[in-house]
C-alpha cells in the first residue's frame, strides 16, 4: 500500500512537472516565433521597447570591407625542417629544402672523448645513417618520395633571422643519401637514410682537434647539410622533421656505427641537429590569378574571383581593411559601440581541395603606410591596444583565433576594442592583416571569401547604441 500511495503522489507530481514544463515550453515558442517573424536584425525588440527611451540598441553588417592578396618576404623559418614539393592549382607549386648543421657531443662529454676521439687505429668503422623523425604536414601521403643529401659549403649563421626567401646556392654535388618514404606505410613515421660517406668521413677525422670544438668541426669538416627531394615536378607531399613525442634525440640524429677488437656489437656515436633554417620556393605560374605574383606585390579580391588566401610559411597572405568607418561614425554621432565582430571561414571546398587551413590565425596591425610590420601584433580583446612583437608577450595574450576541424570554421573574432579605438580616434585605420605565420612547421593553405563572395563571405558586425530618434 505504501508504494502504491508513493507511486501515485510521485505521478502527480511528474503531472504538475510536466504540465509546467509545457506551458513554458509553449510561451517558449510563442516568443521564437515572434522574433523570428521578423528578418530585419535590427528591428527585434523594437516593438517592446518604449519610444520614450532615449537609447537605442543597433546593429549592422554592411560596413565596406576591402580585401587584397599579398606576398609577404618576411617570414622566419629558423629551427625548422620542412622538405617535399606539392602543386596546387590556387596557391601553385610550393617546393620546400632545409638546411641544417650537425653538433659534435660537447668536449666534457668523457664518454665521446674516450670511446671515439680516443678508440685508436684499432677501431673500424661500420656505417652511418641520417635519423628523423617527422609528420605528413600536407599532400598525398600514399605516394613514394624520394629525399636526397647533400653537404653545403656556406656557413649557416646561428645569430641571424633565416626567411622563407633565404637558401644556400653553394652545394656539393656528391649525393651523400637517400631514401624513397611512403608515410602511409611507415609505421614509425622515422627516415632512417643510409650515409656511409658522410659517416666515414667523420670517423676518419675522430682525432682531429677540430673533433672537439663546434667552431672548428664546422670550418674545417663539416659546414652543414641539405635536405631536398629528387623530383621538384612532381605532387606529392610536405614532410616536417622534429623531435617525436618521445622527446627523444636518438630518433633525431646522424649516426654513426663503429667497433673495436672483440666488440660482439657495435658501438654508436651520435651527431645531433643544430641550427636548421627551410627555404620555401612558389611558383604561382600556372595558377588561376595569381601568375607573376613577386614578393611585395598586392593584388586586390576583386581581380582573383572574390577569393582571399592565405598559405603558413610561404608568405602568402590578405589584408583586410574599412575605409568606411569614419564615414559610419559622422552618420552615427554619440553612439557607444556594445560589440564587434568579424567573422570568416574557408570557403566551403577550400579543406577538401586544399588541405587542412593553418590550425591558428593571428592578426597584425598595419603601419601608418598599410604595410606589414611583424612587431605590430594584436593582442586579446581586454588588453592593452597598443601592438607589440610576439617575443615581448605570452602566446595567451596575444588574439588567436584556432580553427575548429570538425565544424569547418575558426571562432568569431572579437575586435571592438580595436574598432572602437578607430571610430574615437586615438587609433588609426590602418587595417589588419591575417597572420598565419605562427606555425614554423607548417604550409597550410586556405581561401577564404571576400565580401563580394557568394556565400559566407567575411562580414564586420557592429552592435551599438545610440540616442533613440537619431538618424
Amino acid at each position: 500500500m505504501k508504494f502504491t500511495t508513493n507511486l501515485w503522489g510521485s505521478t502527480l507530481n511528474l503531472s504538475k512537472v510536466f504540465i509546467n514544463h509545457f506551458n513554458k515550453g509553449l510561451l517558449a515558442i510563442v516568443i521564437l516565433l515572434y522574433f523570428t517573424s521578423c528578418n530585419d536584425v535590427e528591428s527585434i525588440g523594437d516593438t517592446l521597447q518604449d519610444s520614450d527611451l532615449l537609447l537605442k540598441a543597433s546593429f549592422t553588417d554592411t560596413i565596406t570591407i576591402e580585401t587584397s592578396v599579398v606576398y609577404l618576404d618576411s617570414i622566419v623559418t629558423n629551427n625548422a625542417l620542412l622538405v617535399g614539393t606539392e602543386n596546387d592549382e590556387k596557391f601553385g607549386r610550393t617546393t620546400t629544402e632545409s638546411f641544417f648543421k650537425l653538433l659534435i657531443p660537447t668536449e666534457v662529454n668523457s664518454t665521446f672523448i674516450e670511446t671515439f676521439i680516443e678508440s685508436g687505429n684499432e677501431a673500424v668503422f661500420d656505417s652511418a645513417k641520417l635519423v628523423l623523425s617527422y609528420s605528413v604536414i600536407s599532400g598525398d601521403e600514399t605516394l613514394d618520395q624520394t629525399i636526397e643529401a647533400y653537404s653545403i659549403n656556406e656557413f649557416i649563421v646561428d645569430t641571424i633571422y633565416y626567411y622563407q626567401s633565404n637558401t644556400i646556392v653553394d652545394v656539393n654535388n656528391e649525393l651523400l643519401g637517400s631514401v624513397t618514404i611512403n608515410p602511409e606505410l611507415d609505421t614509425l613515421d622515422r627516415m632512417s637514410m643510409r650515409m656511409d660517406a658522410l659517416g666515414e668521413m667523420l670517423f676518419s677525422n675522430r682525432t682531429a682537434a677540430a673533433m672537439q670544438d663546434q667552431d672548428s668541426f664546422e670550418e674545417e669538416i663539416l659546414k652543414g647539410l641539405k635536405l631536398q627531394v629528387s623530383d621538384t615536378e612532381a605532387d606529392m607531399h610536405t614532410l616536417s622533421f622534429a623531435l617525436d613525442n618521445s622527446q627523444t634525440y636518438s630518433n633525431f640524429s646522424f649516426k654513426l656505427y663503429y667497433s673495436l677488437p672483440g666488440d660482439t656489437t657495435s658501438k654508436v656515436q651520435s651527431f645531433y641537429i643544430g641550427r636548421s633554417f627551410y627555404h620555401a620556393d612558389v611558383d604561382f605560374t600556372n595558377t588561376d590569378y595569381l601568375a607573376g605574383l613577386q614578393f611585395g606585390d598586392e593584388i586586390n579580391t576583386a581581380e582573383t574571383g572574390n577569393e582571399a588566401y592565405v598559405q603558413s610559411g610561404v608568405g602568402l597572405t590578405t589584408k583586410i581593411k574599412f575605409p568606411y568607418l569614419d564615414d559610419f561614425a559622422k552618420q552615427n554621432p554619440n553612439l557607444a559601440i556594445n560589440k564587434v565582430e568579424l567573422s570568416f571561414d574557408p570557403v566551403e571546398l577550400s579543406p577538401l581541395v586544399h588541405g587542412t587551413p593553418p590550425s591558428a590565425m593571428r592578426f597584425f596591425a598595419l603601419d601608418e603606410d598599410g604595410n606589414f610590420d611583424p612587431n605590430r601584433l594584436l593582442l586579446r580583446e581586454g588588453l592593452t591596444l597598443t601592438p607589440v612583437s610576439s617575443s615581448a608577450v605570452s602566446d595567451d595574450l596575444i588574439l588567436s583565433l584556432t580553427y575548429n576541424a570538425r565544424a569547418g570554421t575558426y571562432p568569431v573574432m572579437d575586435i571592438t576594442t580595436y574598432i572602437q579605438s578607430i571610430l574615437n580616434g586615438s587609433l588609426e585605420n590602418n587595417g589588419l592583416m591575417f597572420n598565419p605565420f605562427n606555425s614554423s612547421r607548417s604550409i597550410a593553405r586556405s581561401i577564404i571569401g571576400d565580401s563580394n563572395y557568394e556565400t559566407d563571405p567575411i562580414v564586420l558586425r557592429i552592435f551599438y547604441t545610440k540616442e533613440n530618434g537619431s538618424e
